[in-house]
C-alpha cells in the first residue's frame, strides 16, 4: 500500500500594515493536506484566486467655451465611445472593453489592476478631425453636430482638465486603486 501526500501552499500577496516582514508574509500563507491511499482519488479540493479590482473613469463634456476645463454649467456629453487597451509595460496596447457615456456624460471601468490607456470617440470619425454622434434616442442639439476634440490639455489641474483623446495611461494598482479623473472635452462645431 501506498500512501500520496499532497501539500498545497499558497501565498497571498498583499503586504498586512502590521509592519514586520515576517508577519507580512506568514500572515498569508495557506496550506491543506490531501492523504490518498492506494487507488483513491480525491477530485474536491479547489483553489480559486480573484483579480485585485478598481475604477477608471469620470467624464466626456461639452467644453462650451473651448478652454480645456470643465466649468460650472458645461454639461456632460451622451453618446461617446470611451475605449479602454490594456499596456503591458514595454508592450503594445491591447484592445480590452468600451462603452458609450451616459445622459450624464459620465463612464466608468471596473478593472483589474494593470496599465491602460483611455480613448474616445473610436468608431465615430466624421472627416479628419470630428466625431458624429448617431444615437437617434440623444437629443438633436446633441447629435446633429460634428464634435471636435479639445486640444488645449493642461496638467495643473487633473480633476477638471482635458486629458488626451488618442490615449492617455492610467495605472491602477494597490497604492491607486480608483482614478476618476480620466476627462475628456468636447467642442461643437456648427
Amino acid at each position: 500500500m501506498a500512501v500520496l501526500f499532497l501539500t498545497a501552499t499558497f501565498a497571498y500577496s498583499q503586504p498586512s500594515i502590521s509592519g514586520g516582514y515576517e508577519d507580512d508574509i506568514y500572515r498569508y500563507i495557506f496550506t491543506y493536506d490531501v492523504i490518498l491511499g492506494d487507488d483513491e482519488q480525491n477530485d474536491t479540493v479547489d483553489f480559486g484566486f480573484m483579480a485585485k479590482k478598481g475604477l477608471i473613469g469620470d467624464l466626456v463634456w461639452n467644453d462650451s467655451n473651448e478652454n480645456g476645463i470643465q466649468d460650472e454649467g458645461e454639461e456632460g456629453l451622451p453618446g461617446i465611445n470611451v475605449s479602454l487597451y490594456i499596456l503591458p509595460v514595454g508592450e503594445t496596447e491591447v484592445f480590452y472593453n468600451s462603452t458609450f457615456s451616459d445622459s450624464n456624460g459620465s463612464y466608468s471601468f471596473i478593472v483589474p489592476f494593470g496599465r491602460y490607456v483611455v480613448k474616445t470617440g473610436e468608431g465615430q470619425k466624421y472627416g479628419k478631425n470630428y466625431i458624429r454622434i448617431e444615437d437617434p434616442t440623444l437629443p438633436e442639439d446633441v447629435r446633429n453636430f460634428p464634435w471636435g476634440e479639445i486640444d488645449k490639455i493642461y496638467a495643473a489641474d487633473e480633476e477638471n482638465d482635458s486629458n488626451d483623446h488618442k490615449g492617455s495611461i492610467v495605472v491602477i494598482n494597490e497604492h491607486d486603486p480608483a482614478n476618476t479623473t480620466i476627462d475628456f472635452g468636447y467642442v461643437k462645431y456648427y
